[in-house]
């Protein structure tokens, strides 16, 4: 914007005892516009010449450019759009058109758009207003009714076979549908920032049961794309929401969820205390649907922390839960962590066994996000017996499949172990490619396992 670098210009001159550090504060402080209101008249202030662009607008537009201030997130799809101005997806592509051609909004890609910080700042300010007082309610509820439902549309997918609740209130306006696994991960990459914060503002603005409900449901996302940080912070928030409702069913569902979170970012003490809460809260509140999921995720955060005798155990608890419900699937689960707490106990027979039922299991669900990881398991569960090039095929045959569903966490995690089991019978070129592509994702992610990857592309190249 050539016109915003000649007024930062014109007020750095006219301020020579202030640095150009000292304005960018002032911008990323509340009032953001008050910083380049020049002394030289209208021509030199922002918000004058944001009007000028404001004033030119049919009113439909004008109206939705205020609106748009209350998207929680940095960037907004068309979509989302269309639910803040209740309107149409059409209508709603013709306004958002108008803004941008009139500078007002930024196209950042197909159907979705960005306010510049400054304009984002001037539209705030005109939301502001207090003849928008109840439109604004209006508009920010129909826009996180529509994540709320949304994002519930995309767990449907994700994660079939979990317990849920069906969400409320019933939504103001058309949430998307999904066709596909694909489609729905899509959706939510597309989302990623956006995600927490709509949890944040569903519970700033009085509405919690939204809050929880969209921390609980796209914890499904994250749970797949390990976003462990957006997780956690949901949770958190979600969390207190359900204690403001006195909502304990939700409650002990949003605690179980939180403790997965703390479980995969190996904070293994935290999480399985609240695991234990969990399970206290589901008690009192009478509401066992996720119990034996929650056994199951209880075993693995005992197992991760080195009590693979007592996470058996407890697995087997899960596993006996499950088929007393008639969930096969979750009987498969239990059954392939049983199978890993088996080969952390030195029996590589009785882990391949509990591997083959727990793969026909998760087979039978059609959950192939399960069945990579049992496959992958298997394939490490054969590695252990000495059996490379059957581990070798399972390995391959999980790493496309993560792929399918993507896992690119899990894909990583095959991928290391196929290097190993490429190293065992000689093939080092080809087991430090497979790490390289490993170590990219785990580094993306933040994950510990690259430093143990970098560990083994430092060791010479020969066969171990």
């Amino acid at each position: 914007m050539p016109l915003a670098i000649r007024i930062v210009a014109a007020r750095a001159l006219e301020l020579p005892d202030r640095s150009l550090g000292e304005l960018v504060d002032e911008l990323s402080q509340g009032r953001r516009l008050d910083a380049f209101a020049g002394s030289d008249g209208p021509d030199t202030n922002l918000r004058t010449v944001f009007s000028w662009s404001y004033r030119s607008l049919s009113a439909p537009a004008a109206g939705l450019f205020w609106r748009l201030a209350l998207h929680p997130g940095q960037s907004v799809g068309t979509p989302a759009v269309a639910a803040l101005a209740g309107v149409d997806l059409s209508r709603a592509r013709e306004l958002a058109g108008e803004l941008t051609r009139a500078s007002l909004l930024h196209r950042t890609g197909p159907d979705r758009y960005q306010f510049h910080d400054l304009v984002g700042a001037y539209a705030t300010e005109l939301a502001g207003a207090p003849e928008h007082v109840e439109e604004r309610r209006l508009a920010l509820r129909r826009v996180l009714d529509w994540y709320l439902h949304t994002v519930d549309a995309a767990e449907r997918l994700l994660q079939p076979h979990r317990p849920r609740f069906d969400p409320t209130p019933p939504p103001l306006v058309e949430p998307l549908r999904f066709d596909s696994y694909a489609d729905a991960l899509s959706w939510c990459e597309a989302e990623r920032s956006s995600l927490v914060p709509v949890v944040r503002a569903a519970a700033a603005n009085g509405l919690p049961g939204h809050a929880w409900q969209v921390a609980l449901a796209a914890s499904a996302y994250w749970y797949i794309a390990k976003r462990r940080e957006d997780w956690l912070a949901a949770g958190e928030i979600g969390l207190a929401a359900t204690r403001s409702l006195g909502d304990r069913r939700a409650e002990g569902a949003l605690l179980m969820r939180t403790a997965t979170a703390l479980c995969e970012s190996r904070r293994y003490p935290e999480a399985i205390e609240l695991y234990q809460d969990s399970l206290r809260v589901q008690e009192a509140s009478g509401y066992r649907d996720w119990r034996p999921t929650t056994l199951n995720s209880l075993a693995v955060a005992h197992a991760e922390a080195g009590r693979p005798d007592h996470a058996l155990a407890t697995f087997a608890l899960a596993r006996d839960e499950h088929r007393l419900q008639g969930n096969r699937w979750g009987e498969g689960v239990a059954l392939q962590n049983m199978a890993q707490c088996h080969a952390l106990l030195g029996e590589p027979e009785k882990a391949v066994a509990r591997h083959e039922e727990a793969l026909t299991a998760v087979r039978d669900c059609g959950d192939r996000y399960a069945e990579a990881i049992c496959i992958a398991n298997l394939g490490e569960a054969h590695a252990e017996l000495g059996d490379h090039e059957r581990a070798i095929r399972r390995f391959r045959e999980a790493a496309q499949l993560h792929v399918s569903t993507g896992n690119a966490h899990g894909r990583a995690r095959t991928l290391l172990a196929l290097g190993r089991s490429l190293t065992g019978r000689g093939d080092t070129d080809a087991a430090r490619s497979c790490w390289r592509e490993a170590l990219a994702v785990f580094d993306e992610l933040g994950d510990p396992e690259a430093d143990e990857i970098r560990a083994l592309l430092r060791e010479p190249a020969t066969p171990a």
